[in-house]
């Protein structure tokens, strides 16, 4: 264990006054910051304890420059739910799909009376009214966040539900028992790499759009998402108090590798990643989630690593200890054009 906390005194580039006492920094910032002003009932229910940082005004905002919008049910028994929706065009028709970079969303509720309790009832009555107002368009596909499990309103409505899942540490501070539940081929993957690389954290969002750039065009790759959307969704979350990269750096300076970690009220979300190929050094990622898992910790935050697309990802991840959850997609399109869209599934998945 002296390696753990070695480790911690190796670290540079801290946020100054990054957290506050008793009001976090993610819901800080959102309700100061003037992010979307069309109705009142966005700035009144869009912030429930439930909801991640990707229900905040301003991570929606960023990402579809304010093109969403706010459906909202009730209140009822002391209740009002709430479901973002962003419209995107298909074949000359409207649906309803994730806004860029955006992990999970659905419906969020807010208690108006206090004292009130969400029974089963009160929320299928909820979510039945949302589902009655949703836009006419050709579909819909959100992945909703794991908080959200009561689905049956959506079933009974038609929709196919989907999952697929993430891996999580529902709180990381504490990060001795998170050592010893690792794989002990992590562990010496992370102590080889702290003999190697340092570790720094950055507010810079220009320095890692620039690297993650980079590191894709070396391998022959695109961006999925322009760099002005991901440097702006990026530099919204620094700005909220809520976005901080990573970097792992040679002895020379050179960066090996970086990721962007964001986070909410309860939980750090890693978000993003990068390596530069040329570089040969394979636990620098995992030193680098290691030290996101200290960060969180410090924060008394859990920790999400934001599902995988792969067998080899999957494994990866695992290797960390953490707790396999689930995620639901939620789809309703006719038969024709659900197979439409689902061949060309970068119309549905959140990007990159």
């Amino acid at each position: 264990m002296s390696s753990v906390h070695t480790n911690l005194a190796k670290l540079s580039h801290w946020p100054t006054q990054l957290l506050a006492a008793k009001q976090p920094p993610a819901k800080r910032n959102a309700t100061r910051t003037p992010a979307n002003t069309r109705r009142p009932e966005q700035q009144s229910c869009i912030g429930p304890a439930q909801a991640s940082i990707f229900h905040n005004l301003w991570w929606l905002d960023a990402a579809t420059d304010g093109k969403w919008k706010l459906i909202t049910a009730g209140p009822t028994s002391g209740f009002i739910a709430s479901m973002p929706m962003f419209t995107r065009s298909f074949l000359g028709q409207r649906y309803i799909g994730m806004p860029p970079l955006t992990r999970t969303l659905g419906p969020t509720f807010a208690r108006v009376s206090a004292g009130a309790k969400l029974s089963d009832r009160v929320r299928f009555r909820l979510l039945s009214e949302l589902i009655n107002k949703l836009p006419d368009v050709i579909g819909f596909r959100q992945r909703f966040d794991p908080e959200c499990d009561d689905l049956l309103a959506f079933q009974v409505s038609g929709f196919s539900i989907g999952v697929d899942y993430t891996y999580r540490f529902a709180n990381c501070s504490d990060t001795g028992a998170i050592w010893e539940g690792m794989r002990d081929k992590t562990r010496n993957a992370i102590r080889r790499s702290q003999d190697l690389l340092q570790v720094s954290r950055s507010l810079d969002v220009a320095e890692f759009v620039e690297l993650y750039e980079a590191n894709l065009q070396r391998s022959g790759k695109s961006m999925a998402l322009e760099r002005e959307r991901l440097q702006k969704i990026l530099k919204a979350a620094v700005v909220n108090e809520a976005g901080i990269s990573l970097l792992c750096r040679t002895a020379g300076g050179e960066v090996v590798a970086a990721i962007f970690v964001v986070w909410d009220d309860r939980y750090c979300y890693y978000l993003l990643s990068t390596r530069d190929e040329r570089i040969t050094c394979n636990g620098a990622v995992s030193l680098l989630l290691w030290d996101a898992l200290q960060f969180a910790g410090q924060m008394h935050r859990g920790f999400d690593f934001d599902g995988f697309g792969t067998h080899g990802a999957a494994n990866f991840v695992r290797q960390f200890g953490a707790r396999l959850v689930p995620r639901w997609t939620l789809l309703r399109a006719p038969r024709l054009v659900r197979a439409l869209l689902m061949s060309r599934s970068r119309f549905f998945n959140s990007e990159p």
